[in-house]
């Protein structure tokens, strides 16, 4: 059961909600996560080395939904052009921010964020890509680090294919500038 309480202020003021269980659960996003995942937004451009290719990618990441969550868009690709969206949110009863995306090619990826206060910030990642026309089950780890306010990168290791071990990825993130007239 789906358990809301609504206060004197009504549903525009924070709102204890329980699902399945009654437990009360951390409904505001603790300020130092919201901090790490306002660092990503902005538009930015990346590459990364994949099987002997230069990849690109743009993303761009915006907050939704009272700065709670995140939503983003990215393009990428070597010859054709792949695309996708997705969340990053708050998630009270996991008390951690989860990830759900969708490629514009029918993948799917589910992660949760592990992200401590002294920033620390790790993602298991899991889901299904389409390669060759083919859905192929994943599984990878992430290590997000910033290295400033313009840069930030993310290591994917154990990076298992069809529970085939693939080599470690590093994706390094720019800000893109600007430019005004």
């Amino acid at each position: 059961d789906l358990v809301v309480k609504v206060g004197a202020e009504g549903l525009n003021a924070p709102q204890e909600v329980s699902w399945l269980t009654g437990d009360k659960v951390a409904t505001e996003i603790p300020d130092y996560v919201a901090k790490a995942l306002d660092r990503m937004v902005g538009k930015w451009t990346a590459s990364s080395n994949v099987e002997g290719k230069q990849v690109n990618l743009r993303l761009s990441m915006e907050w939704a939904i009272k700065g709670k969550t995140l939503s983003y868009q990215w393009t990428s690709g070597v010859d054709e052009v792949s695309a996708g969206s997705g969340i990053i949110g708050w998630n009270a009863k996991r008390n951690a921010v989860v990830e759900h995306e969708m490629g514009g090619d029918g993948s799917e990826s589910f992660a949760l964020h592990k992200i401590s206060k002294d920033g620390d910030w790790e993602s298991p990642m899991h889901g299904t890509w389409v390669v060759d026309k083919r859905v192929v089950q994943y599984h990878l780890e992430r290590k997000f680090e910033f290295q400033n306010d313009n840069e930030w990168s993310v290591k994917f290791s154990e990076i298992r294919v069809e529970g085939k071990l693939q080599p470690d990825r590093v994706r390094k993130y720019r800000r893109q500038q600007v430019i005004e007239d």
